[in-house]
C-alpha cells in the first residue's frame, strides 16, 4: 500500500476522551470524514473491551490508501494484533472502491425504433430508476439541492406521486425519524452545504469544524454516533447519485463504513441517473456550470475540460444516442473537447451492456453533436429579441424573482370602492400554462391572444345558473364558471407583462419611430452584425460609426449603450481606429471596467478570425451573408417588421442549418470519427445496409454480441478514410441534431433553433453549460478580465 502524504496522517494521540464525554474532532484531509470519527470511535471501544486505558495515545495509527484505491486504517501500537477486538475494528476495515455507473432502462423496455423527445427521455429514465427502487410499494424520496433542481425540471409533484413517491423531504433539513418506509435518495455526491443550521438542530455534533457532503449526510441518517437510533428503521434504502463521484474511492469509503446503511441497501453499487442535466425546456439543457464561459474566453479550459467531457458524454447517454461528433477547425479547445467526449461516449460503449442508442440497428439513426465555443460567436447573446420569452428575459430581468423564477407585481382588486391590493405572481416556466404555449410566439401575437382571452373571459355568462336548472346543469355551470373565473385570472396577467415588456421596449426606442422617422437599436444591432442595412445593401462603415454614436448619445438605458458597444467590438473595425474608439467610448460613458470588457472582446474577436483565416478558405460565411440579405429584401417585400430584424442568424443557426442541408464541408468542421460515406438519409432509409444489425433482432443474442460489436462500431470507424478534398461536402444527414455551446447560450438563439427545428420537421437538441441574458453575459465576460488576458 502506499502511504498519504504527511499532511494527510491521522494520529490518535489527536483523539482523547475528554471530560466531558464527547470526541474532540479535528479537520482531516484527504480522505472521508465520517468514515474516519466512526473507526476512532470503535477503536476506543475496543480498547475498553480489552482493558486499556483510553487515555493513551494511540501515536502509530494513521490513514493509507492503496493504488487500486483500496481504503483503510491500520496500527495502533496500544492494540496487540492477537485481539480479536483489533481484528474486527481494523484488520476487517478495507472498502474496495466501487463501480459507479450511470442507470440505463433495461434492454426489454428500450424503444429501438423512433425518439421521443429530450425531456420526456429524462423523465422515462428516472420514472424508471424510481419505480425499480420501490417494488410496488410506496416509499420517501429525500434530496439535496442540486437534486432538487434537477428533479423539479424534469417532474412536477402530481408526477411523483403517481409513481408512488409518499413525500419529498430535503436532505439539509431537520427531519422526522420513520419507520417501515422505504427512503430513496437522490444527491449529488460532492455537493456540500452549510452544516451549521443542521447541527444546531441536533444533526451533528455542535462546532463541527467541517461541511459534510450529501453522500456523508446520508451515511449520518443512519450511523451518527450522536444519536440513539438511526433516522429511518427498518426499511430499504436506494441511493441513486446525481453524478459520477469526482473521488470514487472516497464515496465508496463513505457508503461501506456506515454498518446500518450498507446493510439496508437494495443495490450495494449506487448508480447515478444522468450529469448535472437540467432540463430547460423540451429540447433545451444546461449543466448550470456558470464558471465555463470565463475559461473558454481566457482559453483555460483544459482546466476542466475532461470533467465537461464527462458531462457532455453522460448527456448523450440520457437521451439514447451515440453520435457522430462534429467541431470547428479553426478552434483548437473544441477539437480537444470533441475527441474527449468521444473518448467518453467509447468508453461506456464498451464497459456497459445497457448503453442502448439510437441508431445500433440502423446507421441511417445515428444523431449528429455539433460541439460549439461561446468564443466562436461572441456577437448573439448580445441582441434584443422580440419573441416572447427573449424579451421577457432581457428588458424586464430586474423585475424576476430568480429563487421562484416569477414576475411579481401588484394590483387592486374589488368594486364599489371596496378595492383592496393582492400580490400577482407570473411564473415563466411550465407551471404557468400560458407561459408554456406562447413562450416562443412572437409578442405581437402573444399580445393579440391575451387580449383575445380577456375578451372571452368578459364574455363568460353564468345565466345558465337558473332557477329551473337541473342539478347536474347547475354543478356543469359552477365548473364553467371556475373555469372563466381562472381564464379572467390567467389572460389578465398574460396582458400584463406584456404591457410592461412593451413599456421598456418604447422607453428604450428598441423598435424604428415612424413617426420621428429614427431608428430603432434594434435595427442598429441588426447592421451591426451583419453589415447589412434593412433593404439587404451593405452599409458603408463610416455611416455605420454615425448611426452608432448617434445611438448612443439618445440611448436611455446605460445597459443598451453597454452592448451597442460591446456588440460594435465584436463585430466591427471601429476598435482598431483610436479616434474611432474615443468617439464610441466618450458616447456611451462607460466605466472603466465596461470599457476594458469591451476592448478584450474586440481582441478575443481578432484572435479566433486571424486563426480561421489561417486555417479556413471556404466561403462558408460570404454564402451565409448572402442568405442574410435575401432574408433582408423578403422581409421588404412582405412588408414584415419581425423577419427584418431577424435576417442576421446566431453561427449556432447557420452552422446547424448547414449541417441539415449537407452543406457544411469537412474543411470547415470536421468529424471526430467520420462516418461511413452513402448516400443522404432517404437512401440510407431505403437501402437498409451498410452495417445494419437488424438480423440480430432478439435482446439474448444481441447482449451476447455487445461487446463484439462494440469493438466492431469502433474500429471499423476509426479505420474509414477521410474523403480527399474534391468531396469533403459531407452527405450525411441525421434525424437528430445535438448542438453542445461550452461557454453559455442566449434565449434567442434558443428560439432561432426552435424555429429550424420546427421549419424542418427535425429534433433539434440545444444543449449549453448555463442559460444567459445579455447583461448576466456580459457581467460573466468582465469577470474573465479579457483585457488582461490579451
Amino acid at each position: 500500500m502506499r502511504e498519504t502524504p504527511a499532511e494527510e496522517y491521522v494520529c490518535m494521540s489527536q483523539m482523547r476522551r475528554s471530560g466531558n464525554g464527547s470526541l474532540r474532532d479535528y479537520r482531516l484531509t484527504g480522505a472521508c470524514i465520517l468514515a474516519l470519527r466512526q473507526e476512532m470511535v470503535r477503536w476506543i471501544n475496543a480498547l475498553r473491551d480489552v482493558g486499556k486505558d483510553v487515555d493513551e495515545p494511540m501515536s502509530q495509527a494513521r490513514v493509507t490508501v492503496g493504488a487500486d484505491g483500496v481504503f483503510v486504517v491500520t496500527g495502533a501500537r496500544a492494540m496487540p494484533a492477537s485481539e480479536p477486538a483489533f481484528r474486527t475494528a481494523s484488520a476487517n476495515n478495507m472498502y474496495a472502491t466501487l463501480a459507479f455507473f450511470p442507470y440505463a432502462i433495461p434492454s426489454d423496455q428500450f424503444q429501438t425504433k423512433g425518439r421521443i423527445g429530450l425531456l420526456d427521455t429524462v423523465r422515462q429514465r428516472m420514472a424508471h430508476a424510481l419505480q425499480s427502487a420501490m417494488h410496488g410499494s410506496p416509499a420517501i424520496l429525500v434530496v439535496d439541492e442540486p437534486a432538487t433542481k434537477v428533479l423539479s425540471s424534469v417532474c412536477t409533484v402530481s408526477d411523483l406521486v403517481d409513481m408512488g413517491i409518499l413525500t419529498v423531504e430535503p436532505l439539509e433539513k431537520p427531519r422526522e425519524p420513520l419507520a417501515n418506509i422505504d427512503v430513496i435518495y437522490f444527491v449529488d455526491p460532492d455537493f456540500v452545504a452549510n452544516a451549521s443550521a443542521y447541527a444546531r438542530r441536533g444533526g451533528l455534533r455542535r462546532g463541527a469544524p467541517f461541511a459534510l457532503s450529501s453522500l456523508e449526510r446520508v451515511a449520518a441518517d443512519f450511523d451518527d454516533p450522536r444519536r440513539d437510533a438511526p433516522r429511518y428503521t427498518k426499511c430499504k434504502v436506494t441511493v441513486f447519485l446525481l453524478s459520477k463521484p469526482e473521488r470514487p474511492s472516497e464515496a465508496s469509503v463513505t457508503l461501506q463504513s456506515a454498518p446500518t446503511l450498507w446493510r439496508s441497501m437494495q443495490r450495494r453499487t449506487p448508480c447515478y441517473l444522468s450529469s448535472d442535466l437540467q432540463i430547460v425546456q423540451s429540447r433545451v439543457f444546461s449543466l448550470n456550470d456558470a464558471s465555463i464561459l470565463a475559461r473558454v474566453l481566457t482559453n483555460s479550459v483544459d482546466e476542466c475540460m475532461q470533467a465537461l467531457a464527462t458531462k457532455i458524454a453522460e448527456a448523450c447517454y440520457a437521451m439514447n444516442e451515440y453520435p457522430y461528433i462534429r467541431y470547428k477547425l479553426s478552434s483548437s479547445a473544441g477539437g480537444r473537447l470533441s475527441n474527449m467526449v468521444q473518448d467518453e461516449l467509447d468508453a461506456l460503449l464498451r464497459s456497459s451492456d445497457s448503453f442502448h442508442f439510437h441508431g445500433e440497428e440502423d446507421i441511417a439513426n445515428r444523431s449528429t453533436l455539433l460541439i460549439l465555443l461561446r468564443s466562436d460567436d461572441l456577437a448573439s447573446p448580445l441582441l434584443h429579441d422580440f419573441n416572447f420569452q427573449a424579451l421577457v428575459r432581457d428588458v424586464l430581468e430586474d423585475e424576476i424573482d430568480a429563487q421562484q423564477d416569477c414576475i411579481n407585481y401588484s394590483v387592486s382588486v374589488g368594486a364599489k370602492g371596496r378595492t383592496e391590493t393582492v400580490q400577482r405572481s407570473f411564473y415563466l416556466d411550465s407551471r404557468d400554462p400560458l407561459w408554456k404555449r406562447h413562450r416562443h410566439d412572437h409578442i405581437e401575437d402573444v399580445i393579440g391572444e391575451a387580449y383575445a382571452l380577456v375578451q372571452r373571459a368578459k364574455e363568460g355568462d353564468a345565466a345558465q345558473l337558473g332557477k329551473d336548472a337541473e342539478l347536474d346543469a347547475i354543478s356543469s355551470g359552477i365548473a364553467s364558471l371556475s373555469e372563466e373565473v381562472n381564464l379572467r385570472q390567467k389572460a389578465g396577467q398574460l396582458q400584463r407583462i406584456c404591457q410592461l415588456a412593451m413599456q421598456q421596449v418604447t422607453q428604450r426606442r428598441l423598435l424604428n419611430d415612424e413617426a420621428a422617422q429614427s431608428e430603432g437599436l434594434a435595427e442598429l444591432e441588426q447592421q451591426l452584425l451583419g453589415g447589412l442595412n434593412a433593404d439587404g445593401r451593405d452599409v458603408h462603415p463610416r455611416r455605420l460609426l454615425d448611426a452608432l454614436l448617434q445611438a448612443l448619445e439618445t440611448a436611455t438605458d446605460q445597459g443598451d449603450r453597454y452592448r451597442l458597444v460591446a456588440l460594435d467590438a465584436v463585430c466591427c473595425e471601429h476598435f482598431g481606429d483610436a479616434d474611432a474608439k474615443e468617439r464610441i467610448l466618450e458616447a456611451a460613458a462607460l466605466d472603466t471596467v465596461q470599457e476594458q470588457t469591451c476592448e478584450g472582446l474586440h481582441k478575443a474577436r481578432a484572435l479566433a478570425k486571424e486563426l480561421e483565416a489561417a486555417l479556413y478558405t471556404g466561403n462558408f460565411w460570404a454564402e451565409q451573408k448572402k442568405a442574410a440579405a435575401k432574408r433582408a429584401k423578403g422581409a421588404v417585400d412582405k412588408k414584415s417588421v419581425r423577419e427584418e430584424l431577424q435576417r442576421s442568424k446566431s453561427v449556432a443557426f447557420q452552422v446547424a442549418e448547414a449541417v441539415i442541408s449537407g452543406d457544411l464541408g469537412e474543411d470547415m468542421f470536421p468529424f471526430t470519427r467520420t462516418p461511413p460515406p452513402g448516400a443522404k438519409l432517404s437512401d440510407q432509409l431505403s437501402a437498409k445496409g451498410g452495417g445494419a444489425r437488424s438480423a440480430r433482432d432478439s435482446v439474448r443474442s444481441r447482449m451476447r454480441t455487445r461487446r463484439a460489436s462494440a469493438k466492431g462500431i469502433l474500429s471499423n470507424e476509426t479505420g474509414v478514410a477521410r474523403r480527399d478534398s474534391a468531396s469533403l461536402k459531407t452527405e450525411f444527414t441525421t434525424n437528430r441534431l445535438i448542438i453542445f455551446v461550452a461557454g453559455g447560450v442566449s434565449y434567442a438563439e434558443m428560439q432561432q433553433l426552435h424555429e429550424l427545428g420546427l421549419q424542418h420537421n427535425l429534433d433539434v437538441v440545444l444543449g449549453s453549460t448555463d442559460v444567459l441574458t445579455p447583461l448576466q453575459y456580459l457581467r460573466q465576460v468582465e469577470q474573465a478580465g479579457l483585457n488582461n488576458y490579451f
